[in-house]
């Protein structure tokens, strides 16, 4: 179990460091009260191994990580590209999910994220 811990976290370290952000970005606008914030700045991979509440760069991504549980939020803004559209943070709480020594969460991309609780749970 620690070589694969070790092996994880040398390709995460590897993945941080080589990614380069994309010369295109995306624009996300919140609408008025919401605590998005507007993405200004490229993506960045994160890795969170405190507890608190992060955001990644761009606000796409919230972490909360809590000594009991994880929460995960992803802000999705649709378009149906006639004026309409949808826009909020979507949020998972996995059950059972509880920070153990060596625990961490990777936001690879903007679209995934992976969360290890330092036992037996890696979610995708």
């Amino acid at each position: 179990m620690r070589n694969i811990i070790s092996i994880l976290l040398g390709v995460l370290t590897v993945l941080v460091g080589c990614h380069s952000p994309s010369p295109t970005q995306s624009q996300m606008t919140a609408p008025t009260g919401a605590t998005a914030v507007a993405a200004t700045q490229p993506f960045r991979p994160m890795l969170v191994t405190t507890h608190g509440t992060h955001a990644s760069s761009g606000g796409r991504w919230r972490i909360g990580v809590s000594e009991s549980a994880v929460e995960l939020s992803r802000w999705n803004a649709y378009s149906d590209g006639h004026g309409s559209g949808v826009s909020g943070w979507s949020s998972i709480s996995p059950q059972g999910w509880k920070p153990q020594a060596g625990w961490f969460v990777f936001v690879e991309s903007e679209s995934r994220v992976w969360a290890y609780d330092g036992g037996l749970q890696v979610l995708v």
